[in-house]
């Protein structure tokens, strides 16, 4: 019995922890995010994977690509409109594992942002990949950080 529990054990840590959530805006532009997809409304659906915070790991030597755990992460915000859309639409033709955030949410994202960045005024979309942050929407710009980064060029 006890062989059984560490084998169901060990395979339920192997599995990846990540969950899918749906994401929409409402009539007035609120960016809203779900387990279940909204009723009569369009969404988007996103995978979202867990922070590791604390592991201690150090970055490894630089090299010419890092590897494809970079943290990749989009802020933006509700008014962005179509320049926030492009950006998107890059990160998932790359199949990037990103994590949206919006900093004029709360204390907490701008205080995220503002470390990851230096600023506090938000200009959308901001890029950061690892600790290489992009603060002007450039897609040529963009895909060559991506393509350093690990993550294969997009099919267009």
């Amino acid at each position: 019995m006890l062989r059984l529990t560490v084998v169901l054990a060990t395979l339920l840590l192997s599995l990846p922890a990540c969950a899918k959530v749906y994401q929409w805006r409402d009539a007035d532009g609120q960016v809203h995010y779900s387990d279940q997809p909204p009723a009569g409304q369009s969404s988007r659906e996103r995978t979202i994977r867990p922070n590791v915070v604390g592991s201690g790991a150090k970055p490894a030597a630089a090299s010419a690509v890092q590897s494809k755990s970079a943290s990749v992460v989009l802020y933006t915000n509700p008014q962005c409109g179509s320049t926030c859309t492009d950006a998107v639409k890059l990160l998932d033709a790359r199949g990037v594992d990103y994590e949206l955030r919006n900093p004029a949410s709360s204390e907490t994202q701008l205080l995220a942002f503002y470390q990851a960045t230096g600023q506090t005024q938000l200009i959308p979309p901001v890029l950061q990949v690892g600790n290489d942050v992009f603060r002007i929407w450039d897609p040529q710009l963009w895909s060559a950080a991506l393509t350093k980064a690990g993550y294969a060029p997009g099919k267009h």
